[in-house]
Formats: structure tokens, C-alpha cells, sequence
């Protein structure tokens, strides 16, 4: 069985890596629920979300624009940019939900194993990034440096999609899936701290869930422009 949690030595004694044990249990919870997660989200899209992100990009011609659906679980994104002509990678930490976005995969996408907090893609390499459903995994002690680490890889004046689930404090569930939760003010500070522009934000209501998670989950959407070079 694999550990959910990362230790390391103070001297002789083990102390708890909160960070690292976080993503430990991330990753085991979503390898185990890659095919529940499939039954309950496989085949849904957040159709207006797409379509505020797309309708931000500019015509770039014969050029394709380039994006990343950094932590893409199923991939359902990263196919759809795909199925629009975008040039899409698929970037997720679990195999298990890599393992299943291939396998349903009707599109050239490219898939990466990595973690969202140090990417293995060149500094402005995207024309925009796509990040549903992540930061609700992410401790706040890291949150701004998950949004640095990402918002490097964007081209100045490209686009950030992110979305946060609102709320305060925290949660692990049963599965092993840590969730955190953010009130508008906090991410309000965070895009203030990283540089990002606000260009459009709104608010949505989820009552679906994964492995008969029933509660009422509100989500704030925001479209992020990376500032331009000065």
C-alpha cells in the first residue's frame, strides 16, 4: 500500500512534510477515483467557461495557439481545445487519470505526468493556461507559487483560466483527496500578489460530486491576463 503522507528528519526525530504529504494524498485519492470520476464528470464541459476563455485569444493567422490543461484529470479539456485547432497538452500528477484521458482520448493531445507546482515546460511557452477544479487542491501556504510557477510558462498577455471553490478552511476526504477552500478576498490578495489582471470573473453552483460528495459547492470562475513586458 502506497503512503499518503511524506516524512522527513529533524535530527533524530521524523517530523510531518505538510506540503508533500498533500500531494501524496492527492495523488493516491485521485488514482483511486479516476473511474468514479469518470462516471460523474467524463462527459460534462463547462461550455460557457470555454467560450469566455477561447473568445479572449487573439487571431493569431496561420499560427496554432498553444494551451495547457494543467492538472486535465480526464483530459475532457485538453480534448476539447484540441477538437477547436488548438495545439493542446494535457498535464495531470495522478497515471491513473492520465491513463484514462488517453484511453478516451478522440484528438491529438499531448499528455505529461507532472506536478502543477514545478512544471517541466519553458518559460512563455503557452498562449494561455487552463485550471479547473485544481486550486481547490492547493494549501494556501503554496498557492502563490503554483500561480508563478504557471503564469511563467504563459506568453505576456495571455490568458489564466482558474477556478476556486469558495469557502474557508479545509477538508480531507475519506478517499484521501485534501481540499481547500478560499474566500474572494484571499484570492483577491493572491492575484494582486502574482501581477495578474482581473479581465472577467463569475459565480456558479455544483451539486454534483465524486464518491457521493452531495454538498452544494460554490465555485468562483476568473479569466486572468498575464501582464505584459514592460
Amino acid at each position: 500500500q502506497r503512503s499518503r503522507f511524506s516524512l522527513d528528519w529533524n535530527c533524530t526525530m521524523p517530523r510531518l512534510d505538510f506540503t508533500r504529504s498533500v500531494l501524496c494524498c492527492n495523488k493516491v485519492g485521485n488514482d483511486y477515483v479516476a473511474p468514479a470520476f469518470c462516471r460523474s464528470w467524463g462527459q460534462k464541459l463547462q461550455q460557457g467557461a470555454i467560450g469566455r476563455f477561447l473568445a479572449r485569444f487573439p487571431d493569431n493567422g496561420p499560427e496554432r495557439l498553444r494551451v495547457l490543461d494543467a492538472g486535465c484529470g480526464l483530459g475532457t479539456y485538453a480534448n476539447a481545445f484540441a477538437a477547436s485547432g488548438l495545439e493542446s497538452y494535457g498535464a495531470d500528477l495522478s497515471s491513473s487519470m492520465l491513463t484514462v484521458a488517453k484511453l478516451n482520448s478522440s484528438a491529438e493531445v499531448r499528455w505529461v505526468q507532472m506536478d502543477i507546482a514545478a512544471p517541466c515546460f519553458p518559460d512563455q511557452f503557452f498562449d494561455g493556461i487552463w485550471l479547473s477544479a485544481v486550486l481547490v487542491h492547493v494549501p494556501r501556504a503554496t498557492a502563490r507559487n503554483v500561480i508563478q510557477e504557471l503564469s511563467r510558462l504563459v506568453k505576456p498577455g495571455g490568458i489564466l483560466y482558474l477556478s476556486a471553490q469558495i469557502g474557508t478552511g479545509s477538508l480531507c476526504r475519506w478517499e484521501g483527496r485534501v481540499f481547500f477552500y478560499y474566500t474572494e478576498h484571499e484570492l483577491k490578495t493572491l492575484f494582486d500578489a502574482t501581477g495578474l489582471e482581473v479581465m472577467e470573473s463569475w459565480t456558479g453552483e455544483v451539486k454534483t460530486g465524486t464518491c457521493s460528495d452531495h454538498r452544494v459547492k460554490r465555485w468562483r470562475h476568473y479569466l486572468l491576463r498575464i501582464p505584459e513586458n514592460e
